[in-house]
Parts: C-alpha cells; structure tokens; sequence
C-alpha cells in the first residue's frame, strides 16, 4: 500500500490555481467602499463575473487586507470547477513592474454540492490516494495559505504554501531563492529534479509555454540559487490509519492460532525496523545525522512519529542545477550535502 510517496502537494494546486486566478487582481488600488466595485469591475473586464459570486467583500481603511466572504467559484469550460471559499484573506498584496508580492489564506475550501459528480471528481481524483489509503471517502473542508515576494529589480522570490487537511494532514513548504529570471520558472522547479518533488508545481503547458521557451526556462532554473527551503510533514490521523488497515490487511501472522493482532502488529514493527536498519545503512555514508534523519522519515512513514522537519541552508552558493550531484558517487553526494547543512528530523 502506498502512503506517503503519494503525499505531495500538487494535488492542492487545482484548487490554488483557481483562487489566485479569480482574485489576481488590481488590488492595490483598493481603498474603504471601493473593494468590492474594483473586484466586480476587474471580473467583468476579464470574463469571469459569471463564474465567480461572494456574499460580502471589505476592506481596511488603507486597503492593506481585503476580506472575501462566501466566496464561489463555478465554472463547466476548459476543467470543471465548483468549489466555495468561506473566507479568503488577501493582504500585503503589491503589483508593480519589478515587485510583486501578496499573502492569501483561504477558509473551508470544499465542493459547493457534496453530492455533485464535480465533487466526487474531487474526492477520487484530487485526494483519493490519501482517502482510499486511510479508508476515507471525501476529505473535510480544508485550509490553504500561498504567499509569495518577487523582486524582479533584484531577482529574489520568497514563497510558502501551507495547507491543513483536518484528518488527514498537515504541511509546509518555504523557500527563497536568488537569480529568479523569471516567476514563471518556480512553477517548473519540481520538474527538475526527483529531490524537488516536495515543491508544488504545474506542468509548461498550463503556463502556454511552448518546447523552446520551455527548455530556456529550463536553462535558467539550473542558475538559480537556493538561500534556503524548508519542508514540514505532520500526520493527523492519516497515515495512523493507513499503517492500521495495513497491519489488519496486508500482514499475515505465522501462526494460525492465538492472538493474531498481537502478532500482526509485532510483525508491522519488525517491518519498521528493517525498513529503519535499510536506511541507516543505505545513507551512512553520505549524511552524518542520518539515524536522526531515518527515524524521522521512516518514523513517520509507519506512524512511529508524527512528522518530519527538513531544512535547507546552503554554507556556501548552491544552484538548482547543483542537485544532480546527489546522483553521483557517494564522496561526492556526501560533499554536496554538507554544503547543503540538510537537517531532517522529527517534527
């Protein structure tokens, strides 16, 4: 049964893509009573006023933070969406030709119809693989949070996405960069290389990159410099149940008689510790915290801890192209991660 290798957060990006995309707007010419005028104007401008309806929008007396309420998103082109928002909260928002920047938390995203075929879409194809694996059939109004600060005078981004899926899990990833070129290529960073899967991306296509443009963006990805990335896992109650249908399911006992949960769940944490014992010895001799780093990653994969912490913070320049290092010998993948000061332990 596979659980956390299908944890990753591009299955929060559907719903991400749709909200930055509705509320990307002129919102640094909000002011008072003008908030929801320039969020009708902007929709209509832009053909989306017959998809998008709130119940209330306000904002701060110097237009810093603007607060959406009730808010839906329902559209049948292009991929069907029908989703509502209790609250989405933009602040720090900022739009000009060399600083962007904007913080949005969304509220209790989930299908406006729970009974609709867009929301069991959304159910099996969104979240089915953490649903199914946990014995769940529709994940719970979640929380998502997207910030980022783009300084394209100094080519510097700072971003963070985090999400809390109650029962399921809670994530975070943060990182900042040097040498950003172009915004467009954060969105292909999980595309460079397997040790990035953990950011969230899209593919060239939904960015209306062509097979040249893409290859440059490419180019430039590997220049980029990393100052730092952070990645937080906690388990709530996900991965617990998986690891319980597995051990009543998936281990068979030796013995025919006696106890047999007693001894499933013996054979599930002998199955932990070889898997822990794999890791050491597969890892010793690149990183030198690797026990700490094993039992926080295989720990939390069969539910012994609650999560996982890795951190980034380079000693010296490290490109994004520089990863490919870490599938070189083991002196070499041992180097580069002491540049990297790669700290993983439990959450």
């Amino acid at each position: 049964m596979s659980k956390l290798s299908k944890v990753n957060f591009k299955i929060i990006a559907p719903a991400a893509v749709v909200g930055v995309a509705v509320v990307y707007f002129g919102l640094s010419s909000y002011a008072g009573g003008q908030a929801e005028k320039k969020l009708g104007d902007y929709l209509y401008e832009n053909r989306l006023d017959s998809y998008v309806s709130w119940k209330s929008v306000s904002s701060s007396p110097f237009g810093g933070t603007v607060t959406i309420k009730g808010l839906t998103v329902e559209s049948k082109e292009f991929i069907p969406v029908e989703l509502s928002v209790d609250k989405l909260t933009i602040k720090n928002f900022k739009d000009d030709r060399e600083h962007t920047r904007a913080d949005l938390s969304f509220t209790k995203i989930q299908p406006v119809d729970p009974e609709s075929s867009f929301a069991r879409s959304y159910n099996d194809e969104i979240f089915g693989s953490l649903l199914h694996a946990s014995g769940q059939t529709e994940v719970e109004p979640y929380d998502l949070s997207v910030g980022w600060d783009y300084r394209k005078d100094k080519r510097s981004l700072s971003t963070q996405l985090d999400v809390d899926l109650p029962n399921l899990l809670a994530g975070q990833v943060n990182f900042t960069l040097e040498g950003v070129r172009d915004i467009k290529s954060v969105f292909l960073l999980s595309q460079i290389h397997p040790a990035l899967n953990v950011l969230p991306g899209v593919s060239g296509d939904l960015l209306g990159l062509n097979h040249l443009a893409l290859r440059e963006l490419q180019r430039d990805i590997e220049n980029i410099t990393v100052e730092s990335l952070n990645f937080t896992f906690k388990d709530q109650g996900y991965l617990k149940r998986a690891n319980l249908l597995e051990q009543r399911y998936n281990v068979i006992p030796s013995k025919v008689a006696g106890n047999t949960d007693k001894e499933r769940k013996k054979l599930f944490e002998e199955q932990y510790k070889n898997a822990y014992d794999g890791c050491v010895s597969e890892f010793d001799a690149v990183y030198k915290n690797v026990k700490r780093a094993c039992k926080a990653v295989i720990g939390t994969w069969y539910s012994q801890e609650s999560g996982l912490q890795v951190s980034i913070k380079p000693s010296s320049k490290v490109r994004i192209g520089d990863f490919e290092r870490l599938l070189s010998d083991r002196r070499e993948s041992r180097r580069f991660i002491e540049r990297l000061n790669l700290d993983v332990k439990t959450y």
